[in-house]
């Protein structure tokens, strides 16, 4: 004969709603963060490049480090100029290809069209 019996188990200590977890809402593009009380955001934009923010615990943030794997953080000197050389001969071979194209108004929409899509790499000092 088959009797029924349960089986009792007992939890002690935290549970998953008792156990204090520190947040912040981080940037994965730039890696400005700011403190947060809970994973839901009000304001999810980044204060410093606009982005969109992830809520991730500080335990993870302190592991992995504070900034992204692909941020730069001493560029040389010769960057910024040399970036501003790449951007100059972009817009001025967009222009150039518009121009032959169809003339004058083709070669504004064409640096217009070439600074559009240069907006992305755009940083603010």
């Amino acid at each position: 004969m088959a009797t029924n019996s349960t089986l009792r188990f007992e939890v002690s200590g935290y549970s998953a709603d008792d156990v204090p977890v520190k947040l912040i809402h981080r940037c994965g593009f730039c890696g400005w963060s700011r403190d947060a009380g809970s994973e839901v955001m009000i304001a999810p934009h980044c204060g410093a490049c606009g982005c969109m923010l992830e809520s991730t615990p500080e335990d993870a943030i302190r592991t992995a480090g504070a900034r992204p794997a692909f941020a730069v953080t001493r560029a040389s000197r010769l960057a910024k100029p040399l970036a501003l050389l790449v951007v100059a001969t972009l817009l001025v071979a967009a222009g150039r290809a518009g121009y032959t194209t169809g003339g004058i108004t083709s070669a504004v929409v064409a640096t217009a069209l070439m600074a559009f899509l240069l907006l992305p790499f755009a940083r603010r000092s």
